[in-house]
């Protein structure tokens, strides 16, 4: 039997060997966090929440009359999210 990946990403599943033994996900165009060393999972992780929180305040700025509904959950959703992690946990999740 052929092993496969599923990119923990976007759920794509590739038979490719060389994505198996690298971690690497075509449809994302990068490799996945076990793939990567420490320091480059902890910089993506910071970069990632710096880019949620700077997409949140753009929401947020915005009144709700001028939402659609599935943009209110979006922002609802990634305030939601954001809020799990506390500043401490942050700081240290994001320390280089």
């Amino acid at each position: 039997m052929t092993a496969s990946f599923v990119c923990p990403v976007c759920g794509r599943e590739s038979w490719n060997p060389n994505d198996v033994r690298e971690g690497w996900c075509g449809a994302c165009h990068g490799y996945t966090r076990d793939a990567l060393p420490a320091g480059a999972r902890r910089r993506l992780f910071r970069d990632a929440l710096e880019g949620l929180r700077s997409a949140l305040a753009y929401l947020e700025a915005a009144p709700d009359g001028e939402l659609d509904a599935a943009t209110r959950a979006l922002r609802d959703n990634t305030r939601a999210m954001l809020d799990r992690y506390d500043r401490d946990a942050y700081d240290e999740l994001v320390s280089p």
